[in-house]
């Protein structure tokens, strides 16, 4: 019997979850009580059993009701449950399938009976009507032997709660599917082979993938207290007056130049806002704009190319350093001082290199590793 304190409090509990999706479960914890339910499930019947919530049985109950008793439940299963009914349709168990013959059902003998399933009292939360809100989802609760029986009162309360429970559900569901694809965007995010930054309207970071390790700590991206304050030669008022830009909504894309362990480099910049609608504000909800990087590889390109010609013209790894030495813009003069070398023996080593890749000079010997 549920007095009018109790119905009061589980009330209160579905008002609070339908304006807050994640007091769902607490919810559904203080129905369990209230209504002294062995069990609880919130369930979403169809080709595959999708069970939202299970509270009072353990995870193998789940598991195994899943896989191998949904489809010989008794009740979920009768034509006068809710296959077809509306929803705010609730029924007593044996109101729809009687007592006697769920019982005598192996469903009841080998698993029902083990996981204290002998009445039930389910209502239709959802008829899923419209998908888009939520599919069709029966909340049901179950009392084991010795228990006692659900009765009409307690019936009457459930259908009293149901609206309540119907957008608390939708609401849930809404939340989930912004964390689920906020989630699966940022494993996106994390996945670019390029650096990418999510900032706040004041330039400070929120997120940054893996791949801006690297142009983090190199002369490229400028900081303070966790704030960008310049990108290369992009500095001072100037990049403050391109995130203004971004914000009000002009995407902003330029070039800039930087210096990085003494080698001017390049990076293409593109700073935009970030929609409010985007499955990345759900993760990031002081986020604004959307920072993508692309710094010029020449480096990486050169080093290809050079061992491409170690290969092809059978340059030794002494001759393939000076290579890339050169081509880094070193003189003879600090190639030997570096390496401990004469000055004479770099300088043969040139004269093979010329040779061997058939350059005039040493200058051309250069525009051919560098392409």
């Amino acid at each position: 019997m549920i007095d009018d304190a109790a119905l009061r409090r589980i009330s209160l509990a579905a008002c609070e979850a339908a304006t807050a999706p994640s007091r769902l479960p607490q919810a559904l914890h203080d129905l369990r009580q209230v209504f002294g339910a062995g069990s609880v499930f919130l369930r979403s019947p169809g080709n595959t059993e999708h069970v939202w919530f299970d509270i009072g049985s353990s995870p193998q109950a789940r598991r195994d009701y899943v896989e191998s008793w949904y489809q010989h439940d008794p009740w979920a299963n009768s034509p006068h449950g809710h296959r077809s009914s509306q929803a705010g349709r609730c029924f007593i168990g044996r109101e729809i399938v009687p007592a006697r013959t769920v019982q005598r059902s192996a469903f009841y003998a080998d698993f029902g009976r083990h996981h204290g399933l002998k009445d039930a009292l389910s209502v239709l939360v959802d008829d899923g009507a419209d998908a888009r809100a939520a599919p069709r989802t029966i909340l049901a609760l179950f009392r084991a032997e010795g228990q006692g029986e659900f009765r009409s009162q307690e019936r009457d309360a459930l259908v009293a709660l149901q609206p309540m429970l119907r957008v608390a559900l939708r609401n849930y569901r809404q939340v989930e599917g912004l964390r689920r694809a906020a989630a699966g965007a940022a494993a996106a995010l994390d996945a670019l082979p390029h650096p990418l930054l999510l900032l706040r309207g004041d330039a400070g970071i929120e997120y940054h993938n893996p791949s801006s390790l690297d142009v983090l700590a190199s002369g490229l991206v400028a900081t303070a207290s966790g704030r960008i304050t310049g990108l290369g030669s992009c500095a001072g008022s100037r990049f403050g007056a391109a995130v203004d830009a971004a914000r009000s909504g002009a995407a902003q894309a330029f070039g800039v130049s930087f210096v990085d362990a003494g080698v001017l480099r390049t990076a293409a910049v593109h700073l935009s806002a970030m929609s409010a609608q985007a499955a990345l504000h759900a993760q990031w909800p002081r986020a604004e704009l959307m920072l993508t990087l692309r710094v010029d590889d020449s480096a990486r390109i050169v080093a290809t190319r050079i061992d491409a010609l170690r290969a092809r013209c059978g340059l030794t790894p002494a001759e393939t350093r000076v290579l890339a030495a050169l081509c880094e813009g070193r003189s003879v003069e600090q190639i030997a001082a570096e390496g401990g070398l004469q000055v004479t023996t770099v300088r043969t080593q040139v004269r093979y290199l010329l040779s061997k890749t058939r350059s005039a000079r040493a200058i051309d010997l250069v525009r051919l590793a560098r392409g």
